[in-house]
């Protein structure tokens, strides 16, 4: 028998940016890294799509550095539209991080983030539900549907605001009034007034929420209101 691996397993529950994003520095550090996601890749997400300059930044430092300028619409400027008609346009400063943004589908920016982290050592397990997490003498122990269990010394709740992780701890649910919803589509063969910009929209009628415009490569927007 070999001898018993000394790295501490850490299981991640949820494989969208923010679980890739912690497996992929964890197993740089040498943990044993089990990824569970109840989707299978390429999944899309209802999403803007928009990178930030510190989000191009972070992505860099991970090792996608190049995925933006490959596969994403660059975006160097912001413009917004108040109820009242006001129109606001913004260079966004080299000071915030370079000053460049780009707009990336989350089903490529997710897929290729995980891929990354399977790549330096990470497990991923897809169309996998986590159902519930309870602790042992040794750890942690992660219950999913079908009756599966998997044991772990640290377990990540990277699964959205409805996370079975957070439920398991003992959080409260989030009041009815804190509640969001978004929709989004892809428009083709569009022409953009401001086609390096992320736009963004209010209109009186549907105060508190907003709407957006992001361009998108080969002549595609995404548009949506949150």
């Amino acid at each position: 028998m070999g001898r018993p691996s000394l790295s501490p397993h850490i299981v991640i529950v949820g494989a969208g940016p923010a679980g890739s994003s912690a497996a992929i520095a964890l197993a740089r550090q040498g943990a044993r890294v089990t990824l569970l996601e109840r989707s299978r890749f390429p999944r899309d997400k209802t999403c803007g799509d928009g990178c930030t300059p510190r989000a191009l930044w972070m992505l860099e430092r991970l090792g996608l550095g190049a995925l933006p300028g490959e596969l994403g619409a660059p975006v160097d400027s912001v413009r917004a539209i108040s109820p009242g008609g006001v129109c606001w346009n913004a260079v966004i400063p080299e000071r915030l991080f370079g000053g460049h943004a780009s707009v990336v589908t989350r089903q490529v920016l997710d897929e290729r983030l995980v891929r990354h982290a399977v790549q330096l050592g990470a497990t991923l397990r897809e169309g996998v539900r986590v159902e519930g997490l309870e602790r042992t003498e040794s750890g942690l122990r992660v219950r999913c549907r079908e009756g599966e269990v998997l044991d772990a010394d640290v377990v990540l709740g990277c699964d959205g605001s409805p996370s079975v992780v957070r439920g398991a701890l003992g959080a409260p649910d989030f009041a009815p009034h804190e509640g969001a919803f978004a929709v989004r589509a892809y428009y083709e063969d569009v022409r953009l007034s401001h086609p390096r910009s992320m736009g963004f929209f209010w209109e009186e009628a549907l105060l508190p929420a907003y709407g957006w415009i992001f361009p998108l490569p080969d002549g595609r927007a995404n548009v949506g209101l949150g």
